[in-house]
This record gives C-alpha cells, structure tokens and sequence, in this order.
C-alpha cells in the first residue's frame, strides 16, 4: 500500500484538508487577518504537495486563493492567467465573448 505508491485514504483525507484549510484562508482573509491567511496557504502548499483527490471545484478554489495571495503581496494586481496566457482585467470579458460567439 505505501510503498511509494499513496492509498487511496490519503487522497480523499488531502481533499477534505484542503476544504478546510480553504475554508480557514477565506475566513482569515475576510477578518483581516493576514499573518494567518499567509500560515494556512503555507500549510496548504504541503497538503497540495501530497496525492489529492481533486474535484470540479478545487482548482477554482486554489485560483481564489492565489488570486487573495496576490492582493496581499501586492503583485501583479492588473492581472490574471488564463490558460498561460496573461490578461489584464479588462480583456478576460472580450476573451469569453470569442470563445461563445
């Protein structure tokens, strides 16, 4: 079972670890509380690390997080990654208009 290969219970324990630990950053963030939000993200870089479960929602959920990280450190707050693209915040909603028309 662990010999270099993860059990299937690890994967589905890393999911919830991952809610929650979302769940813990969004409130920390919400409250202000910065140094917290910052020591979550940090333990939930190792969770991420370890085989996941994933889910529909979980790389929107990370795409929150890093996007909440950003405001904080104050980087590139003009823009966003789409699909190894960058785009400023402007262009997404031309962007989606292409891909619908």
């Amino acid at each position: 079972y662990w010999r270099g290969g993860a059990t299937v219970t690890e994967s589905i324990v890393s999911r919830w670890l991952v809610d929650y630990y979302v769940f813990l950053a969004l409130e920390s963030f919400k409250n202000d509380h910065y140094k917290n939000f910052c020591a979550i993200r940090n333990v939930l870089n190792g969770v991420l690390a370890r085989p996941l479960e994933s889910t529909d929602t979980m790389p929107a959920k990370i795409q929150v997080l890093q996007f909440l990280s950003r405001i904080i450190e104050g980087e590139r707050l003009g823009t966003i990654s789409v699909n190894a693209v960058t785009l400023s915040l402007c262009e997404p909603c031309i962007f989606l208009e292409i891909q619908f028309v």
